[in-house]
């Protein structure tokens, strides 16, 4: 099962994630770093149909970017 971004032009990118024999998703490092998700941090999942959305609350320290 794989994961949509959502950029700009809302293609999204797929990405595999592994299933454990305990039913744990692994999410891949590069897509935490680009998510800013950390160890104990929460991540929601809504299932629609059949397809898993993943939205990942900010960690605490993963900076805002602000222009100018």
């Amino acid at each position: 099962m794989g994961t949509r971004s959502q950029d700009s032009d809302e293609e999204g990118e797929d990405v595999t994630l592994r299933v454990d024999d305990r039913g744990r998703i692994t999410i891949l490092k590069s897509v935490r770093e680009r998510l800013g998700i950390e160890p104990n941090d929460r991540v929601l999942a809504q299932l629609r149909g059949s397809v898993l959305e993943i939205d990942a609350e900010p960690s605490a320290r993963l900076e805002t970017a602000t222009a100018g």
